[in-house]
């Protein structure tokens, strides 16, 4: 009894497996490419972050605390080689003792552009300012980056 095996002939196994290899081959490819494009992304855009972040500076010009209104004036210059972004701009008044006594958040800080300065008002609400005294006050731009002035008022 003669049994008959069939089996694939040698020419189609050789376009089989050449098919698998260009699909895998393929797939690797292009898998390869998306991981790549994903990396140089993050790559760039943490460079950039970075640049940003060691060229925003900033610099308190004067301070001026008056007592009768409650107010706060600051002049703020930008003098880093790149633009403060828009934001939420922080004042936080401590007295002597370095005990907050009230932070105000101006939310509406349109950003400042190099080389420029603006004056910024910001009004107590929850503390009274007491004349003659001594406060330090501490402005946070949006990036997080800090400056303290010091101030007397009057009033």
């Amino acid at each position: 009894m003669a049994t008959s095996r069939k089996a694939i002939t040698p020419i189609i196994s050789i376009i089989l497996l050449l098919l698998m290899t260009v699909v895998a081959s393929a797939g690797v490819y292009f898998w390869m490419n998306s991981v790549q494009t994903d990396l140089q992304s993050s790559v760039e855009g943490n460079i950039v972050d970075s640049f940003n972040d060691k060229n925003t500076q900033f610099t308190i010009v004067s301070t001026s605390c008056n007592s009768t209104a409650d107010t706060i004036k600051v002049i703020l210059m930008n003098t880093g080689s790149v633009d403060i972004p828009s934001g939420s701009l922080i004042l936080s008044v401590s007295n002597s003792n370095g005990a907050i006594l009230e932070s105000i958040i101006n939310s509406s800080f349109a950003g400042l552009s190099q080389s420029t300065s603006s004056q910024y008002t910001f009004t107590l609400t929850t503390a009274d300012l007491i004349v003659s005294t001594l406060y330090t006050i501490k402005i946070t731009e949006p990036s997080g980056k800090s400056m303290s002035d010091s101030c007397t008022t009057f009033g």
